[in-house]
């Protein structure tokens, strides 16, 4: 476990899962494989052997921001998603709502709200790439995180920009983003919270829950068995090269 605690801040997050599990081996195996800008990027770990053996994914699901998961594709440690407002109230849910005050009508809410004052900040609740900051319909001075292929999150409302944070942007999660204002149509002070999958708006509420059964989508485990077995497969391949005994100059030129 020496070794691993050494790797990197890569595994922190995964070690701070350890100290919640009954692992009493010393064997572990990490698989590491290179992201696109040629750092070096767990794949999975495996502690244990046998029966007792436990593996962990490093995966980035197409709906939902990157984590660790188990074999189940249970999402392991902390929420998916940060409180962008954290310690305020929840003041509206995601869902149909009566606009009270009128003579008719209702309307959907396509996302969350926090009581909230002007000025207070705001925090990006995942990992991500801003895609969008400005003005944006009746949802006034808005900023747009991308976190993963079909998931963006909204944060509408704003009364300004945080500085140094643009379009294009990566920013970490819990990292700040702006601050909380009144701009578009709003009746108070609060943040507009959404999450958006695949184009449609969804409640934010699982994304934000840490009751340990986060699993994933249908989809999102389709593609994550499958990369596993891409994964496996690869190693498997790497370990039988590495097996092959080598063949030496002089057999090469008998063989011409």
């Amino acid at each position: 476990m020496d070794s691993v605690r050494a790797a990197g801040t890569v595994y922190r997050e995964l070690l701070s899962l350890f100290e919640g599990l009954d692992a009493t081996s010393d064997i572990v195996q990490v698989v590491e494989g290179i992201s696109p800008d040629g750092a070096a990027c767990p794949l999975y770990i495996s502690v244990g052997s046998g029966g007792s053996r436990q593996t962990f994914w490093r995966f980035t699901p197409d709906d939902e921001p990157e984590s660790w998961f188990d074999e189940e594709g249970r999402r392991l440690g902390e929420a998916a998603f940060a409180q962008p407002r954290p310690g305020s109230r929840l003041s509206s849910p995601f869902g149909p709502r009566r606009y009270y005050g009128r003579l008719s009508g209702s309307g959907f809410h396509d996302g969350i709200d926090y009581e909230s004052k002007v000025g207070e900040p705001i925090f990006a609740a995942a990992d991500g790439v801003i895609e969008h900051q400005g003005g944006y319909f009746e949802y006034g001075l808005t900023t747009k995180v991308r976190h993963a292929a079909q998931q963006v999150t909204l944060y509408a409302h704003m009364s300004r920009f945080a500085k140094g944070i643009a379009v294009g942007a990566t920013v970490r999660k819990g990292e700040l983003i702006g601050y909380v204002g009144m701009t578009g149509r709003s009746t108070g002070a609060h943040l507009h919270f959404s999450t958006i999958i695949n184009g449609k708006f969804v409640d934010p509420a699982p994304y934000l829950s840490n009751n340990g059964n986060r699993y994933l989508s249908s989809p999102s485990l389709v593609t994550f068995r499958k990369w596993q077995q891409d994964i496996l497969a690869a190693v498997k391949n790497a370990r039988d090269q590495q097996r092959r005994p080598p063949i030496d100059d002089f057999d090469w030129t008998k063989r011409i």
